[in-house]
């Protein structure tokens, strides 16, 4: 087995030469990562780890050759001709079949092909400005294209791999991402998909030009059968449209409406969506009202009915009306897509839940006042190399709060950083908030946005911090996706909150400690008189008002406002 070798700072590194016939596929001539030790008995240790790891990566590339080499031309057009001849004769047999490949909502009828399109027009995009950099004489960064090019296509494969993969079992080829054939055969199919779709629709406009001049078409059903067609059924189909059209946002969405429609199911288990009236829907309003807030493990496991039952007998507290709304609200969004596949005419859900208000929280409790401010920075957390006992998260727990405090940034937006996002040698350094990592994402589009860092940053040592890490990789490398929201932030997230809490005694109604920077940000801002316009530029607020959408704001601007924000502490 090799040995770790040591680069000239005195730093182990574990190196591994790319066998010839896979470097096409890699990109790489060599396997290499830091070890992070000047020890060369830490760097025995974790030697053979990392090695694994190549050798992995390794046997993925010898599987992605092999497959790629199955993939011929040939291979791809017969496989788009079988799926296209397979797909067209199964809704061609029955003049007004459902037809998978349209959308019909409130009387209109269109392609269903959106996601689709969009991610080729970033293609389409992505290739006009390679060309228009190659004739301008300034080429685009090879790894920006290929992470644009990487994102695109695994969007294409989460939208179209359940149409390929039986053509592609028939041939005995395992897809791999990776693989550049693959990538060939997701383009060209996606375009074969979207010509289908404008098929589809083409054929249903002509039979419904011929149904209005009085031709009756042979084998048309009345109506789709929605008679056997139950909730759970409804539930299962919404999941998966929503997979296919929003595979960004599906998860969280679905992560959060499965509480309430898992209740729902089993309440109105078997039921068909036609027999969902308003009356049941008011019903499982009143059951929600009743069922205990975060009941513990064992009550959770009862049945609804007898989890009530224990809430009366211990006088547990009760479900709140803003979660009932919202809770109504997600059974809503369901019911609401029902209607738009023709599955029935009426929302039930609709005005069970409108006397229920939108609570206001009492503005300015979410943020840190200056003595706040005062006991968190002057405490052993920022001088006393103080961290958590239980866990690693590297230096995130120390630099993550001061960050935050000087940028306003939701902690998120933070804690997913890449080292490419730090731009330490830039006349302004500053960090660039962006989603172009698979990894990052943001708010809304307009959160996108470059931060000036404060001097203060700076002084702590960030850029030593920056210079001690890998090359590549993420800022908060210790930092793993966690919790039912899949976030960076999560643990340290509730490690700091405790922190405050216990140690500090800063705590109170209302307040969420990483997420109190940001309103202390915004304090600052109005305590300095800064323009809103500028302000929100910084916070990846949208812009509210008509002249907020015209221009932008030079890092220069933005600098002078980070600036004038107080040091958090002296040394």
């Amino acid at each position: 087995m090799s040995s770790p070798v040591k680069n000239s700072h005195g730093m182990w590194l574990t190196r591994l030469t790319v066998p010839a016939e896979l470097r096409s596929v890699l990109n790489k001539r060599e396997l290499k990562r830091s070890l992070r030790t000047k020890s060369e008995r830490e760097a025995r240790l974790q030697h053979p780890i990392v090695l694994a790891e190549f050798q992995a990566e390794l046997e993925r590339a010898r599987r992605t050759l092999e497959s790629e080499s199955l993939l011929t031309d040939a291979v791809i057009k017969s496989i788009i001709f079988e799926w296209r001849k397979s797909v067209a004769t199964s809704f061609a047999g029955s003049a007004n079949a459902v037809n998978p490949y349209l959308n019909r909502y409130a009387g209109l009828i269109e392609e269903n092909n959106a996601p689709v399109l969009m991610v080729l027009d970033d293609f389409s995009s992505l290739d006009m400005h390679i060309k228009k950099s190659q004739k301008d004489g300034v080429a685009l960064k090879p790894e920006i294209i290929k992470k644009k090019h990487d994102k695109y296509f695994k969007q294409l494969n989460v939208l179209l791999s359940n149409e390929l993969t039986p053509y592609l079992a028939s041939f005995q080829i395992t897809p791999i991402i990776e693989g550049n054939n693959y990538r060939k055969l997701l383009r060209e199919f996606a375009v074969a998909y979207v010509e289908l779709t404008q098929s589809a629709l083409k054929r249903e406009i002509s039979n419904l030009d011929l149904v209005k001049q009085g031709v009756e078409l042979i084998d048309t059903p009345s109506e789709v059968d929605v008679q056997g067609f139950t909730v759970e059924d409804l539930w299962e189909e919404y999941k998966a449209t929503l997979t296919s059209r929003e595979p960004d946002r599906a998860e969280a969405r679905i992560r959060t409406y499965s509480a309430p429609m898992n209740k729902f199911l089993t309440t109105y288990s078997g039921r068909t969506v036609t027999s969902i009236k308003k009356r049941d829907v008011a019903k499982f309003r009143l059951l929600l009202e009743k069922l205990p807030v975060k009941p513990n493990a064992k009550i959770k496991a009862l049945p609804l009915a007898k989890q009530i039952e224990k809430a009366d007998e211990e006088k547990l507290p009760r479900t709140s009306a803003t979660s009932v709304r919202n809770q109504i609200n997600a059974i809503s969004a369901v019911f609401t897509y029902g209607v738009s596949q023709d599955y029935i005419d009426i929302n039930p859900v609709i005005g069970t839940v409108s006397d229920i208000k939108t609570s206001k929280s009492i503005k300015g409790d979410k943020g840190f006042n200056k003595g706040q401010i005062t006991t968190i920075f002057s405490s052993k957390l920022f001088h006393d190399n103080y961290g958590p006992v239980k866990a690693d998260y590297g230096r995130a727990h120390y630099w993550i709060p001061i960050l935050l405090y000087y940028t306003g940034a939701r902690v998120e937006e933070i804690a997913q950083l890449h080292l490419s996002d730090i731009k330490l040698t830039h006349e302004v350094p500053h960090l660039v908030i962006t989603n172009e990592q698979d990894d990052q994402s943001l708010k809304n589009d307009g959160s996108v946005r470059a931060v000036p860092l404060h001097n203060h940053v700076i002084e702590l040592g960030f850029a030593d911090y920056v210079g001690d890490l890998p090359s590549s990789g993420r800022l908060f490398p210790k930092l793993t996706k966690t919790g039912t929201d899949k976030k960076y932030n999560t643990r340290v997230r509730v490690w700091f909150s405790k922190y405050l809490r216990d140690d500090l005694g800063v705590n109170h109604k209302g307040m969420k400690p990483m997420h109190g920077f940001r309103h202390t940000f915004i304090t600052m801002c109005r305590e300095l008189n800064v323009r809103n316009d500028v302000q929100n530029t910084i916070l990846g607020h949208s812009q509210s008002d008509v002249s907020g959408q015209y221009g932008s704001f030079s890092l220069k601007v933005k600098n002078e406002l980070v600036q004038s924000i107080p040091k958090c502490f002296t040394d």
